[in-house]
């Protein structure tokens, strides 16, 4: 079953400044509630901007939307940029999701809130290590409430 899309409507999924968020619950990320979205074509990059972004981007063809799960390491008490395995909180990552396929551009904030996740997410160094994304994420917003799951 498809679900319909809104418009994404831009709201602060995380606090800023330099204070970590509120935990989230990791039990729930696995359940099967709601609709799935599974982007393919995974794309692991670095915000170009002034603070220590990483985004990992897909597009789920069955529901035709474009998935961004960015990760602020910088504000979130300079949080190290290395592997992260269930550690989610309010902010970290933050989510947007759009309609059609993934266009160049930055995600400032996320238009879904992230209830829960579980996974891991490692940027590695581009070089000698590549990255990788193993994570299910639960989110509830008006471009989308259900599941995601990202794996390269």
């Amino acid at each position: 079953m498809r679900t319909p899309l809104l418009p994404p409507l831009l709201l602060l999924a995380g606090a800023c400044g330099s204070s970590r968020g509120a935990p989230v619950s990791s039990a729930d990320a696995a359940s099967d509630a709601g609709p799935t979205l599974a982007p393919t074509e995974l794309a692991f990059d670095f915000l170009p901007i002034n603070s220590i972004r990483g985004e990992v981007v897909g597009h789920d063809a069955a529901a035709d939307v474009c998935v961004r799960v960015i990760w602020d390491f910088s504000n979130h008490n300079k949080l190290p940029v290395r592997k992260h395995c269930d550690d989610f909180f309010e902010g970290f990552p933050y989510v947007s999701i759009s309609p059609g396929a993934c266009t160049p551009g930055v995600a400032y904030w996320g238009n879904v809130q992230l209830v829960s996740g579980a996974g891991c997410i490692d940027f590695g160094n581009f070089d000698d290590a590549p990255p990788l994304v193993d994570v299910t994420l639960q989110v509830s917003g008006p471009a989308f409430t259900g599941t995601i799951r990202m794996k390269s």
